[in-house]
């Protein structure tokens, strides 16, 4: 899933501002093959276990000295809408622990900052609020 421009994304409670993007990725991190007989291709698979990874796309305008640290748990919430307007606002939450924060410098001078998340699920069943 990718959302350009969301509005309004914290994490922990302390707001990224000029965020880009965020992705949302949905990811196998368990699957279970069987072939038959009859061929060389696979005729079954599962995936008992999934792993949701989100990145989170910001520019930056200046020296940012307070940034998310590998492994810090926090909650990240940002809204978004399919128009940019107020209508239809939805708001997105969800619990992640940060695994990677990388920098970039596109040839216009542009500074951005990726933050990788993993989602975590309180019960095992849902990472989403």
């Amino acid at each position: 899933m990718l959302l350009l421009r969301p509005q309004l994304v914290t994490f922990d409670g302390v707001e990224w501002r000029s965020v880009e993007k965020v992705v949302i990725e949905r990811r196998a991190a368990k699957t279970v093959e069987a072939w038959s007989d009859g061929g060389p291709h696979v005729v079954f698979v599962d995936v008992p276990e999934q792993k949701v990874v989100v990145r989170v796309t910001q520019e930056l305008a200046c020296e940012d000295l307070d940034e998310p640290k590998p492994g810090e748990l926090g909650e990240l919430r940002f809204e978004t809408a399919l128009n940019g307007s107020s209508a239809g606002r939805t708001a997105v939450v969800v619990t992640g622990v940060v695994v990677g924060v990388s920098y970039g410098v596109s040839r216009g001078g542009v500074s951005t900052r990726v933050v990788e998340l993993v989602a975590v699920s309180g019960d095992g069943v849902g990472v989403f609020r």
